[in-house]
């Protein structure tokens, strides 16, 4: 009984990162001057950050933590920008006059722009979250060893503290652009807070069990999803790679209220029963517990592949109009599912040969 109660509260933090990651696709897929994107901007990397500290003090547990973090965060990283580096010679041959010394750059770096042909945007992906979250990951390690209960209390609050002082004083501080240590310091709060949210989340769950429990989920869920589409019409653009929060307050806010609707959401989710759900319910565990490779596969097929194929058929490199975006998204999330399937079976089929 209590190792399925368990399950069940995995399964409901796996549902959140599946709704988390379909979120960070369409909000790729969107323009900048769509309000959708701008809502999604409030919750989804926050989100992550908050889920990725629930277990962290279990996983610290494992002597081969920081090796387990190099393998699955930075080495994905590192493999990623140096794919990118072999599209650009393979599809281009040459780097662009200029740009070598930067793409060369951000193998060590986060970021490196490469804008070549049909404005195809290299290097310019989703990887920045691994490097973050890898480096928060790391940073937090040691505070999770920790055996004084209190000094641990005080070392994460202090961590929490730094990066709610970040975003409450980013507008007053003339700070450089697009730089992933300072992208990092934003998310820090996040963490902070999902570190010691995990006895929280369980007590909640164990209330809202039931019939009137899991449609106060929905509802709550709901309702917290409507509060946050307020601030955001508003609050002004955001977006957290540039660390740009418009009013921090509002944004704040708006990201609480988001990360509590996605798991509330999740709840709901995961603990109705209904069969005609079960598809959508096992659909968002994959996502979930694929959310890495979803993140970095994704943004080949919006960035590069699609727009190669556009501009021969159409002779435009972008999309409009909603019914537009709606079949590029199904399009790139199936797509993007498929590759991991069809690797996920390769790989079984070699470990059996």
């Amino acid at each position: 009984m209590e190792k399925t109660a368990e399950k069940q509260r995995v399964e409901a933090v796996d549902i959140a990162k599946g709704i988390g990651i379909l979120a960070v696709v369409l909000s790729h897929i969107l323009l900048p001057e769509h309000a959708l994107k701008s809502y999604l901007f409030y919750f989804e990397v926050p989100l992550f950050f908050f889920l990725s500290a629930l277990f962290i003090r279990k996983q610290s547990e494992k002597k081969d933590y920081l090796i387990l973090q190099v393998k699955k965060l930075y080495l994905l990283y590192l493999g990623v920008l140096v794919l990118d580096l072999v599209l650009v010679l393979a599809l281009y041959m040459e780097y662009p006059e200029g740009q070598a010394a930067s793409l060369i750059a951000s193998l060590f770096r986060y970021y490196g722009k490469c804008t070549v042909g049909l404005k195809i945007t290299f290097v310019d992906l989703p990887v920045w979250f691994l490097f973050s979250l890898f480096l928060v990951k790391i940073l937090f390690y040691p505070i999770a060893k920790i055996q004084n209960g209190s000094l641990q209390k005080i070392l994460v609050a202090s961590t929490g503290l730094v990066g709610l002082c970040f975003l409450l004083l980013r507008n007053s501080l003339d700070l450089p652009s697009e730089n992933l240590y300072l992208t990092t310091l934003g998310c820090i709060l996040y963490f902070a807070l999902g570190f010691y949210a995990k006895d929280a989340l369980l007590k909640l769950d164990e209330k809202l069990k039931g019939f009137t429990g899991k449609w106060l989920c929905l509802c709550g869920s709901l309702l917290l999803f409507a509060l946050l589409a307020i601030i955001t019409k508003v609050n002004t653009y955001v977006e957290v790679l540039i660390y740009e929060y418009g009013n921090p307050l509002f944004f704040l806010l708006g990201s609480l209220l988001g990360i509590v609707a996605v798991i509330l959401l999740s709840f709901f989710i995961s603990h109705e029963k209904n069969s005609l759900l079960d598809p959508v319910k096992k659909g968002l565990l994959f996502c979930g517990r694929k959310s890495l490779p979803i993140m970095v596969i994704h943004y080949y097929f919006i960035r590069v592949i699609f727009p190669m194929v556009l501009k021969k058929i159409t002779g435009q490199e972008q999309v409009s109009g909603i019914p537009a975006f709606v079949l590029l998204y199904i399009l790139t999330v199936a797509l993007t599912i498929g590759l991991i399937l069809a690797y996920d079976k390769l790989s079984k089929r070699g470990k059996t040969a």
